[in-house]
C-alpha cells in the first residue's frame, strides 16, 4: 500500500516543504479524519515510511512488510512534535529521494475504483471521471455522472469480490482507512492501492488535486484545479466578527443515534473556517449527545447533514430533542442542514461550502464580516 504526500520538486523543495510543515503551511503525517484526540500521530518510523513521493512508491518493499500500525490514539492535527518528526524524516530522505516524475508521458490508470467521496469528486474535477469503474456509497458528487457506476457500498462493508469483479488497475482510498480489512485484502490480491490523506484545511483540497493529478497522469489538470481552488479561497473575506457564534455539529441517524463533534474533527475545522466556534471544546472526536452536555454548551446554532436532519423529521423534530428548547439555537430556531460531502468532505468545492456556511451563520452580507481564523 502506498501513501502519497505532495511535495515540491528536488532536494530544495523538500527542505522548503519541511519548513512549511513546521510553520503550519503543509500537511503533516497524521490520521486526518474521524473522532480524534491528542496523542501519537503514527506508530513510529515504520509508519512514517509510508509518506513517500509518487515516484518512490514503486521502489518500496512488499506492502505486507510496510503496513502501518494503527495509532493507539489519533492525533491533534496541529501537533508541533509531529511536524518536527516529519521534518527530520524528510531531511533523512534528502540523499535518497529524487524528483517525482509526473505520469504525463504514460497512459495512466484506466480502470479506477474510488472508495472515498472526496477522492471521487477530485477525480472528476481532474477530468478523469470516465476512467472510474466503481465507487463507494459516500461518492455522491457529481450526482448525474455517478448514476451509471457500480456502487460497492461503504469501504468498511464492501466485499473484495465486488472489487475484483470490476478488474481495476488502481484503487484509491483515504489514509484514515488504510488498516481496514478490505484494503488489506485488495493489496494482498496484487491490485495497486494508493491511500491519500485528506487534510482539514483550506489548503487541503488544492494539495490533494495536485497530488492526484500527478498520480493519474494529468499533472497539468492537477495544477489547474489547484490554482482554481486557491483563487476561490483567496476571495473569502478576511474580516473578523466581534462575536463568533457557538456551533454544535450533530451527526444524526434518527433520534436514537445522535453524536456530537468535539475538537480535532472535520466538523470542528469547518466551523472554524466559517467563522464560528465549536460549542463542544472539552473533548476530541465524537461523543453521544446528552441533555446535560447540550444545555451546558449553549450552542447558538445546530448544524446537521441534511440527511441527518431529515432522519429527525426536519427542524420541528430537532426541537423535540430534550434540551434543545433550553439553548439559544432552539429558542431562535437556528438549525442548519447541509449536504454531507459538501460540508465536511473538504473537496474542491470547499471554498463555496465555507462561504455558504458563513452566510447561514452571519447572513447574506457575511463576506464582509466573517472571521479569517484558520485561513
Amino acid at each position: 500500500m502506498h501513501t502519497i504526500y505532495p511535495r515540491s520538486a528536488g532536494a530544495e523543495g523538500l527542505v522548503l516543504s519541511s519548513l512549511a510543515v513546521l510553520l503550519g503551511r503543509a500537511p503533516s503525517c497524521r490520521r486526518p479524519d474521524g473522532p480524534v484526540s491528542q496523542g501519537r500521530v503514527l506508530s513510529g518510523f515504520a509508519s512514517l515510511r509510508h509518506c513517500v513521493p509518487a515516484a518512490k512508491a514503486a521502489a518500496l518493499p512488499p506492502a505486507h512488510a510496510l503496513r502501518p500500525q494503527p495509532p493507539s490514539v489519533p492525533s491533534l492535527r496541529s501537533s508541533h512534535l509531529v511536524r518536527l518528526t516529519y521534518f527530520l524524516w524528510l531531511v533523512g530522505l534528502l540523499t535518497a529521494c529524487s524528483r517525482p516524475q509526473p505520469e504525463s508521458g504514460a497512459a495512466g490508470p484506466r480502470r479506477i475504483i474510488s472508495l472515498s467521496g472526496t477522492l471521487t469528486e477530485t477525480v472528476f474535477a481532474l477530468g478523469k471521471g470516465a476512467d472510474l469503474v466503481g465507487i463507494d456509497i459516500t461518492s455522491t458528487y457529481p450526482a448525474d455522472s455517478l448514476q451509471a457506476l457500480p456502487k460497492l457500498g461503504h469501504v468498511r462493508q464492501a466485499s473484495l469480490e465486488g472489487v475484483l469483479s470490476l478488474k481495476p488497475d488502481l484503487v484509491l482510498a483515504e489514509q484514515k482507512d488504510a488498516e481496514l480489512p478490505l484494503l488489506q485484502a485488495i493489496q494482498d490480491a496484487g491490485i495497486r492501492l494508493v491511500c491519500l490523506p485528506v487534510d482539514y484545511s483550506l489548503e487541503g483540497p488544492a494539495l490533494l488535486a495536485d497530488t492526484l493529478g500527478r498520480l493519474l497522469g494529468v499533472p497539468v489538470a492537477g495544477q489547474q484545479v489547484r490554482d482554481q481552488i486557491k483563487q476561490a479561497t483567496a476571495s473569502l473575506a478576511a474580516a473578523r466578527p466581534a462575536q463568533r457564534p457557538k456551533v454544535l455539529f450533530v451527526y444524526a441517524r434518527g433520534a436514537g443515534n445522535l453524536q456530537v463533534a468535539g475538537t480535532d474533527t472535520s466538523a470542528d475545522a469547518m466551523v472554524t473556517l466559517a467563522g464560528g466556534q465549536n460549542a463542544m471544546r472539552s473533548f476530541s472526536g465524537f461523543r453521544p449527545l446528552s441533555t446535560e452536555g447540550l444545555v451546558a454548551a449553549q450552542p447558538d446554532v445546530l448544524l446537521f447533514f441534511d440527511s441527518g436532519l431529515a432522519s429527525l423529521g426536519g427542524p420541528s423534530g430537532v426541537l423535540q430533542i430534550p434540551g434543545v428548547a433550553q439553548v439559544p439555537a432552539g429558542k431562535n430556531k437556528q438549525i442548519i442542514g447541509m449536504d454531507g460531502l459538501y460540508l465536511l468532505g473538504f473537496t474542491p468545492r470547499l471554498p463555496q461550502a465555507v462561504a455558504e456556511l458563513r452566510q447561514f451563520l452571519y447572513g447574506p452580507n457575511s463576506e464582509s464580516t466573517t472571521s479569517s481564523q484558520g485561513l
